[in-house]
């Protein structure tokens, strides 16, 4: 079942209790009732500067699964990405320098899966075609 919030963004529900969804027959197997994503971006922020800043915030899913640990909640998590360009008219060329969890808060999105930490990076786009 898919609606849409005040802002035009999806709200996906994912309860079995809610008879919508029971009635799609699906199982949404380790997925999380509830998951949101907010984005704040600007490709022009100045002339030659742009940003984008995204926080994502997912909720505590149950896991129903036939191991030996048995069926367990995995708590809920939340992440902050960041990211900011430079254009550099002069080499016809953009620099980017940005992050995914950029607060390094470690977490994971499955049961005996790694634990996610932050990711950083620098990138340079070269392009002749640059406006």
């Amino acid at each position: 079942n898919i609606r849409k919030d005040a802002f035009g963004t999806e709200i996906i529900e994912r309860k079995m209790s809610n008879p919508e969804v029971a009635k799609l027959g699906r199982n949404f197997f380790i997925s999380p009732e509830n998951r949101y994503n907010i984005t704040l971006a600007n490709q022009r922020v100045t002339k030659m500067i742009g940003m984008n800043i995204t926080y994502r915030w997912t909720d505590m899913m149950w896991v129903e699964q036939g191991t030996t640990q048995g069926d367990i909640w995995l708590p809920s998590w939340n992440t902050l990405d960041a990211a900011i360009s430079i254009k550099l008219p002069k080499y016809k060329s953009s620099l980017k320098i940005g992050g995914s969890n950029i607060l390094n808060k470690y977490y994971s999105q499955g049961y005996g899966l790694a634990n996610i930490g932050g990711l950083y990076y620098l990138s340079i786009n070269f392009d002749e075609m640059i406006r």
